[in-house]
């Protein structure tokens, strides 16, 4: 049975970067105890396996848009946009405790100042993520994944106040959404994330002209990390201002002690 392994941290701290160096690392044959994965490919996978020969081409095509471009698709792919919402519905609606865990993450959303399009893509990508949670076929002891549910609500927002998600509803949240074995923490300076951040094209929601967009109180949500903790899953700490070989050395000498607990 695999073990999963979240990453987790502030937005322009290294994780992504990380991620993709474990990546060419599992790649290379370097490691065949851990590997690298994504619970939107695995939905996808799986999605696209259930479709019969006539029609597969197209939906290969549809895929590859989705990988470039997004989920939504109203002009090139509406029928499989169609199609493939309705699959998303019913494989939902199998699961008793969703609208639960759906509630909870669209309150979170709400507390956002993002475009109604934006908070329409956060939570289509939640539905796909977690059908793909589901659906992970573990094949390694350590299966890692650049972002999961805890990532999902750890920057605080302070839009819309009277939509504010509290620390009731954290809690809740964390509770009910799959929980990793193995957490991977990127304690970058926030300082360096800030200045980092605004250097991306997108401007993401660090840049200077929108931080106040971001608590300036307490920029992550601590009850993930108190939850964690109690939650007794082990941390591994890194720092995104450091060499990607020396995150690896330090994450492989970590990595070696939690896998020994395990077996």
């Amino acid at each position: 049975m695999g073990l999963i392994v979240e990453i987790i941290g502030a937005p322009a701290s290294g994780k992504t970067f990380f991620y993709d160096y474990l990546k060419k690392f599992s790649c290379e044959g370097k490691s065949n105890s851990f590997c690298t994965k994504s619970y939107k490919k695995n939905f996808f996978d799986f999605y696209f396996q259930r479709k019969n020969n006539s029609i597969r081409f197209k939906k290969l095509i549809y895929s590859y848009y989705i990988k470039k471009f997004q989920v939504k698709s109203n002009i090139l792919f509406k029928n499989e946009y169609n199609d493939l919402n309705k699959f998303i519905k019913q494989k939902l609606s199998e699961d008793k405790k969703y609208k639960k865990i759906f509630k909870l993450y669209k309150k979170y959303i709400s507390t956002t100042k993002y475009t109604n399009e934006r908070k329409n893509r956060a939570i289509k990508n939640f539905e796909i993520d977690f059908l793909g949670s589901k659906y992970n076929d573990k094949n390694k002891q350590f299966e890692i994944f650049d972002e999961g549910f805890l990532q999902k609500i750890f920057v605080n927002f302070q839009g819309n106040n009277n939509l504010k998600f509290n620390n009731k509803n954290q809690i809740e949240y964390l509770k009910l959404v799959p929980n990793p074995d193995v957490v991977l923490l990127f304690k970058t300076n926030i300082k360096i994330c800030l200045e980092r951040a605004k250097k991306r094209k997108d401007g993401f929601l660090y840049k200077a002209d929108k931080l106040r967009y971001v608590s300036s109180k307490d920029y992550f949500c601590k009850n993930v990390l108190k939850y964690i903790v109690k939650q007794k899953i082990p941390i591994i700490e890194l720092d995104g201002t450091k060499d990607c070989k020396k995150n690896m050395q330090l994450f492989l000498e970590n990595f070696k002690i939690i896998n020994k607990s395990y077996k």
